[in-house]
């Protein structure tokens, strides 16, 4: 019974290199993803009353899995209609039976006789992929590896959250140590951390979208300005700490948004959701999607506006995406997918503390505004190499950019005059990761699974701060462009990546060794202005190169229940705040350095009876070298003048426990699952950093 280790499915192995020419990097990429509208089905196969462990069982062409050493097999993600059952294991006789899964849920019973598979009824399964719409994601998926680390899923579909406001809050629930900053009332922003770490724009997560980067620069700016709807959102997995080795720079994390997909069983499927709300809110989605032979599709838009709580917090968002998949073969599999997102908003500002105490919704500033524009094309090749081997490439450009017009003067100046200030920043990212992953064995009893790849990400980003008009309207053009009366910078960031992670399986032990080797340059080029004239950087850069270690351990007690821990390193990029200068008063040290540190875990997961989900865990995150500035005196100086020093100043350490515990109160009393469903869940942490 492997409803939560097996939450996701083993799907499309892929398989064929494609050189990375300037037409690949243009089309769009992203995994071949599966939509968590689909069944689970689970089951046990047996064989003169012994269970049958490392039986291949099959549906269709795209989802495959093995039993475990008990018997039991798990297939998430089937979608409704009818599928081919395939069941073989060396020795025996191959066996293929049509089933239909509708809306009942059985659980499959297959007993081999004498090497041929016993024909099965046609049999009605419904959906089962958790416990109380909380999973966890099985031990490999695709071409990662996830055994014997911390990690939570959340299914969007059947949660109870405002998917129209992107609540946060809501959407996170279940994830225990989740931290929620909302800078803004309408979601547009998702800002989630967890076990102590900020969560400004989820800068200490790797921030994904079907596993490809979101983020503004993940090296330099890993901030995050684009967050897709959850309407539009399958699941989203969240792997805690552990996920340095595959995934690189971060020290929370990863965060990965998994869009819908077209339906399967139909040429076309339309859904449209219209919400309204207070202060003139007003939320549309719309989607279409479905499968047409060897084409699949699914796109999207959505749209938002409302006036707002405060005075001058009124907002406009649009955001809309397109994939379209193409099946070349059982083995092989492209996919196509194109983000589209843009959203301005209007700030409140202009209150001192007393006036925010006297009415917190009024502004005295009506001229400040907001404007972000977003763009990512990708592509996805999907190769199946054999029963046990797969290959994914995937290639993306992220072209976007984030404006910000503001009267910056202190609040005790009232009057909202004269030229506003523009902070522009414009990204150009390229990133391509070529993963594999292998299944052996060693012995009878020892098998094992191992994924490798290499990344490469190169980052330009050209930020400028200067004069904007001073009219009231949302126009982000400076007044001298060729002569911006702040800073004019441009960063480049490439970063080359190759990593690999092992599972040994003894038995009920798994050990799951690996490392990841960086290679980062950075390069930076540029001015600032001071009272005494322009300060010009040229040819500032630095190149590092590190590696990152770690192993987990998990040993399982049954199939539903295992004990898990983790030690992880992990590191957090100098970003070009801390790199740039902006003020003849700062000074950067010259052996400045990344972040470093690690993640510690260690866990008791899993559930009992179908009816009690839990996870329990206590953690300890060593974050060293982190960046800030200092006060120093200047040297030999009788004024005593100081200057801000920016470098390596000190570190923190994040201990505490995570619990998550659900309880489903109908299921012990076996009443109709149609009657519905009632839990009773606690989601705590406890959290001391220093």
């Amino acid at each position: 019974m492997l409803y939560l280790i097996h939450f996701l499915q083993r799907f499309i192995y892929k398989r064929k290199f494609l050189r990375p020419t300037l037409l690949f990097l243009l089309l769009f990429l992203s995994r071949f993803t599966f939509a968590q509208s689909g069944v689970f089905i689970s089951g046990n196969i047996l064989f003169e009353g012994k269970p049958v462990a490392h039986a291949v069982v099959k549906i269709d062409s795209l989802k495959m899995t093995e039993t475990d050493s008990t018997g039991n097999f798990a297939i998430s993600n089937v979608k409704t209609g009818k599928h081919t059952l395939t069941v073989w294991q060396k020795n025996l006789r191959r066996f293929s039976k049509k089933i239909l899964v509708a809306t009942k849920n059985p659980k499959l019973n297959i007993v081999l006789y004498d090497g041929i598979v016993e024909e099965l009824e046609e049999v009605y399964l419904k959906q089962n992929l958790h416990l109380n719409n909380q999973g966890r994601l099985q031990e490999t998926r695709g071409t990662a590896i996830f055994e014997a680390k911390k990690n939570d899923v959340v299914v969007i579909k059947n949660i109870d959250a405002n998917l129209a406001t992107n609540s946060a809050r809501q959407v996170f629930a279940k994830v225990a140590g989740t931290n929620v900053w909302e800078n803004d009332g309408s979601g547009i922003q998702i800002n989630v951390s967890s076990r102590g770490l900020s969560p400004n724009r989820s800068w200490e997560y790797n921030m994904r979208q079907n596993e490809y980067d979101i983020a503004a620069d993940i090296l330099g700016y890993p901030d995050m300005y684009y967050s897709p709807p959850m309407d539009a959102v399958s699941y989203i997995e969240v792997v805690k700490g552990s996920a340095s080795l595959q995934y690189g720079t971060q020290m929370g994390g990863l965060l990965n948004f998994v869009l819908k997909e077209g339906n399967t069983t139909k040429p076309l499927e339309i859904e449209a959701k219209q919400t309204v709300g207070s202060y003139g809110m007003f939320s549309s989605y719309n989607s279409i999607g479905g499968t047409s032979g060897k084409w699949s599709y699914f796109g999207y838009y959505d749209h938002r506006t409302a006036g707002g709580w405060r005075e001058n917090s009124n907002y406009t968002y649009n955001t809309g995406y397109m994939s379209a998949t193409y099946e070349v073969s059982k083995n092989l599999k492209v996919k196509a997918e194109y983000t589209r997102m843009k959203y301005l908003l209007h700030l409140s500002a202009g209150l001192t503390d007393s006036a925010f105490a006297l009415d917190a919704q009024k502004s005295i500033r009506n001229r400040n505004w907001f404007h972000v524009n977003w763009n990512i094309p990708s592509l996805r090749l999907d190769y199946k190499i054999g029963e046990h081997s797969a290959l994914s490439i995937t290639s993306y450009i992220l072209m976007a950019g984030r404006n910000s017009l503001e009267n910056t003067k202190p609040v005790n100046i009232i009057a909202d005059t004269g030229y506003r200030d523009i902070r522009n920043d414009q990204y150009k990212n390229f990133g391509t990761e070529i993963r594999f992953l292998s299944k052996y064995k060693l012995r009878s009893k020892i098998n094992g699974t191992i994924t490798g790849g290499v990344r490469w990400y190169s980052g330009r980003t050209i930020r400028g701060q200067g004069w904007g008009t001073n009219e009231s309207d949302a126009n982000f053009s400076f007044i001298h462009p060729d002569n911006l009366e702040y800073s004019d910078y441009t960063f480049r960031n490439r970063n080359l990546a190759f990593f690999t992670e092992n599972v040994f399986r003894i038995g009920k032990l798994s050990v799951v060794p690996g490392i990841r080797y960086e290679f980062i340059q950075f390069l930076a080029d540029g001015y600032f202005n001071t009272p005494l004239g322009k300060v010009q950087e040229k040819d500032i850069s630095s190149s590092r190169k590190f590696p990152l270690i770690g192993t987990g351990m998990e040993y399982k007690l049954n199939t539903d229940v295992s004990i898990y821990g983790n030690y992880t390193q992990s590191y957090r990029s100098a970003n070009f705040n801390d790199i740039r200068i902006t003020s003849p008063n700062v000074v950067i040290d010259p052996n400045l350095k990344d972040s470093k540190g690690y993640n510690i875990d260690l866990g008791f997961r899993g559930k009992f009876k179908g009816f009690l989900s839990f996870d329990v865990s206590a953690f300890y995150i060593q974050y060293n070298d982190r960046i800030g500035s200092i006060r120093k005196f200047i040297d030999n100086d009788p004024a005593k003048a100081t200057y801000q020093f920016r470098t390596n100043l000190g570190k923190s350490s994040n201990k505490g426990v995570e619990a998550y515990v659900d309880f489903n109160l109908l299921k012990p009393v076996k009443l109709n699952p149609k009657t519905g469903n009632l839990s009773l869940f606690a989601s705590l942490a406890f959290i001391n950093a220093t």
